[in-house]
């Protein structure tokens, strides 16, 4: 009985948050409440205090259930059997999905729906987290890929490399129209990043 009391409280906790990313994407954050979500979840407005206190923090909640997902794809991204160039293109592509899956989500941060700083520095301190977890993860594929090509890099070219990568991710909107070209331009740049050649910047001297 017990199993499946924490059973269903995870699974509405789940729903809640389903809910809440649908309302948050196809509303602007002032536009939806707590009584709405409890009308769209099918539960009382009570209960949803229950596991979210306010809005803000259920807000931060659904931002940071968006990154975990993303953060378990890579990790299977990053230890599955595969070419480590093809998983270095799976990994950069999935980061890049998940940055427009959460536009919705960072665009409201941005322009400070979140008015509590102890929200937003609670965004700022996931951030970081998850960058040391996506930097550690590209390690991994980029050691694999440099035993493949039999090509010495520095360690501090790693943190470099995964930098200009990350930088190219969020910038490549800016310079393409639609979301198939962003997609094959950034295949391409990691491929070629990938494929170094006998006088790539990278070797060591």
């Amino acid at each position: 009985e017990g199993d499946n009391m924490s059973k269903k409280i995870s699974n509405l906790r789940e729903r809640i948050l389903e809910v809440s990313a649908v309302l948050f994407r196809e509303n602007e954050y002032k536009n939806v409440d707590m009584r709405r979500i409890s009308k769209e979840v099918g539960s009382a407005v009570g209960t949803i205090y229950n596991y979210f206190p306010n809005k803000e923090t259920l807000y931060v909640e659904v931002f940071k259930d968006s990154w975990e997902k993303t953060l378990k794809k890579l990790d299977d991204i990053t230890y599955a059997s595969k070419n480590p160039v093809e998983k270095a293109i799976d990994f950069v592509m999935e980061i890049y999905k998940g940055k427009e899956e959460r536009k919705y989500l960072s665009k409201q941060v941005i322009f400070h729906t979140i008015k509590k700083d102890a929200g937003k520095n609670a965004i700022k301190k996931m951030k970081k987290q998850w960058y040391k977890r996506i930097s550690d993860k590209m390690k991994i594929i980029l050691r694999e890929a440099e035993e493949m090509k039999s090509i010495e890099i520095e360690e501090k070219f790693y943190d470099e490399l995964i930098m200009t990568m990350l930088i190219s991710i969020l910038a490549v909107d800016d310079f393409f129209g639609n979301k198939e070209n962003a997609e094959e331009f950034i295949r391409v740049y990691i491929k070629k990043i990938l494929s170094w050649g006998d006088n790539n910047e990278w070797r060591k001297n």
